[in-house]
Parts: structure tokens; C-alpha cells; sequence
């Protein structure tokens, strides 16, 4: 597994005219939410490969294990493709984390896009290949985002300038700056990552955390576990995203307080990540500074190659 020391593996930038791969490694997706974000992703200028594959049904599966991981290795391998980005979340990532060619993506590193249940790839392979993951929106959740995600995710992989980003509409629950590695994603799958050997590194990183549809009490015991584990001491600041349909907001509000609010490093609630109609992309893996007083997430290294 990847050290601290490790040196990051970083994809190339894409290029307009550059092909996109399309995976579907978790839930089915509906069909029209997924043409819709497809012509999102179109009027930017990208080409895409859409194996039929990624249309297969097996309950709340889109197609079987081997299916899956069959077609998410290919597109993963095939030097045509620049990036390979997610059809949609739901579950089942961490049932291919085992069937993924990891040498392929360190000789030949491309980006890999999504969030929610993609968290499970995202943090696993860079744990295991040291890859820069992009923690940004797939493409059944382009059909209803915002202009500012679009334009975001489209500056981000084609290396233009994107940092640092303003923390304007955000609410600070602790004040403070670090600087670490950003890892994280949905607050289920980092924790239920935990016991397995894909765990992230979380010493001194900046933790991302966001989620959907879950009850308070069901949040409150994911942070109980990860204070438990000692994960959440080790690290150096906190970025809690769009928590969607969990509860009402002010309840939200205090028990991110009671649960966050004696953490030593810097806590920010509210950011535009996750599920909602903003989900600004972010490279996982980098080096970055959380700064509350500058109000400003800044990133101290190259995520692209």
C-alpha cells in the first residue's frame, strides 16, 4: 500500500477531442438522467466510449461482479481513453477493488471521475497505486448540476486554473489552517473501509466527507467510528460537504458541532461536494491547504501530470 513518502502517479490533462470511457462499476442508472449528462459532457468538446455492458441489470447491480469489473479494467487499460468517468453511484464499487489491474494504472495513469459509491475506487486504487482520483460528479448527476460544476469539472481536467478556491458560502465550525493530503469522499464508504487493507492513509490529511439520505443518528455513529478508530485524531483539517436528505438543517448544524467542534485542526461545513446541484470536482491525493482565515482551499501541488 501507498506510503506518505510514495511518490503520487498522476494522470495527463485532457485535450478537447480527447475519449472519455464510460463505466458503470456500481448501481443501474436511468436512462435518460445518463443521455442528458452525456450531452453535458459533449458540448465541452469530448469524445466517449460506452460499452453496452454498462447497460446489464442484476438487481440493484448493473450486471454482474465480473461483468463490471471486466468492463471498468478495459476501459482502465485502453490506451485510447484519456479518463474514464462513472455512469452513476448506488453500491458495489468495493466488491471490484480486488479485480482491478493496478500495474496497468501505474504505467498508464488516465483520470478516473465519480463520488458517493465511486469513493470506494477512488480512495482504494490510490491506497494501492498512489493514482490521483477525482472526486467530482458522474454522469447521470450532470443532467441536473449547476453551470459552476460543469465549468469547474471541465477547467479542472483540462489543467487550466481552477485554485484556490473561495470558501464564501461555507460555515466554519473550527478556525484554523493545515496543509495535507485531500482523501476522502462519502462518509459509508470511507468508514466501512476502515477494517480492509484498502483503508486510506488519513495521517495529517485534509478529510472530505459528504453524504445522502442517511438519518442523523446513522451520521453521528459513522463520526462516533471514525473518533473510535482513531482516524478522525490523525487527521489535519475537516471539509464536510453536502449532506443531502439527512435530517433538518439545524440539527444538522449541531451535531456537526458536538461531533467536530473540539477537533484540534481546522472544520469547515458547507462545502459545494457531494450530492447536490453544485459538486465541484477535487483531486484526491495532492497535497492542500485548508485556510478559514483566508477562507480559501488551496491545493501546494500538481494533480495532473
Amino acid at each position: 500500500m501507498t506510503t506518505p513518502e510514495r511518490p503520487l502517479i498522476r494522470p495527463p490533462a485532457l485535450k478537447p477531442g480527447d475519449l472519455i470511457g464510460v463505466a458503470a462499476p456500481a448501481g443501474p442508472f436511468e436512462p435518460d438522467r445518463f443521455f442528458a449528462g452525456l450531452e453535458r459532457l459533449k458540448s465541452l468538446g469530448f469524445e466517449f466510449k460506452v460499452p453496452d455492458q454498462i447497460f446489464d441489470r442484476d438487481g440493484y447491480l448493473a450486471g454482474s461482479d465480473q461483468r463490471r469489473s471486466e468492463t471498468l479494467a478495459a476501459l482502465l487499460a485502453d490506451p485510447d481513453l484519456k479518463a474514464v468517468m462513472a455512469a452513476r453511484g448506488g453500491y458495489g464499487s468495493m466488491r471490484l477493488l480486488e479485480r482491478l489491474p493496478l500495474e496497468t494504472l501505474r504505467q498508464r495513469p488516465k483520470i478516473l471521475l465519480g463520488f458517493s459509491d465511486l469513493t470506494a475506487l477512488l480512495l482504494g486504487l490510490h491506497q494501492a497505486a498512489g493514482l490521483v482520483t477525482f472526486h467530482g460528479p458522474v454522469v447521470t448527476s450532470l443532467a441536473e448540476a449547476d453551470e459552476a460544476t460543469v465549468d469547474h469539472l471541465a477547467r479542472l481536467i483540462t489543467g487550466r486554473k481552477v485554485f484556490p478556491l473561495a470558501l464564501s458560502e461555507t460555515r466554519v465550525i473550527v478556525p484554523g489552517r493545515a496543509a495535507g493530503p485531500l482523501l476522502g469522499g462519502n462518509l459509508t464508504l470511507l468508514v466501512h473501509l476502515l477494517p480492509t487493507p484498502w483503508r486510506p492513509d488519513l495521517d495529517g490529511a485534509i478529510l472530505l466527507i459528504e453524504e445522502v439520505g442517511e438519518a442523523l443518528y446513522r451520521l453521528d455513529r459513522m463520526l462516533t467510528a471514525l473518533k473510535l478508530s482513531g482516524v478522525l485524531s490523525k487527521c489535519a483539517g475537516v471539509i464536510v460537504g453536502h449532506l443531502e436528505n439527512c435530517g433538518p438543517a439545524e440539527e444538522i448544524e449541531r451535531l456537526l458541532d458536538r461531533s467536530l467542534g473540539d477537533f484540534p485542526g481546522p472544520v469547515l461545513a458547507g462545502f459545494p461536494a457531494g450530492h447536490g446541484p453544485r459538486n465541484l470536482t477535487l483531486p484526491l491525493g495532492p497535497r492542500a491547504v485548508l485556510d478559514t482565515r483566508a477562507g480559501t482551499l488551496d491545493l501546494l501541488e500538481p494533480y495532473l501530470a
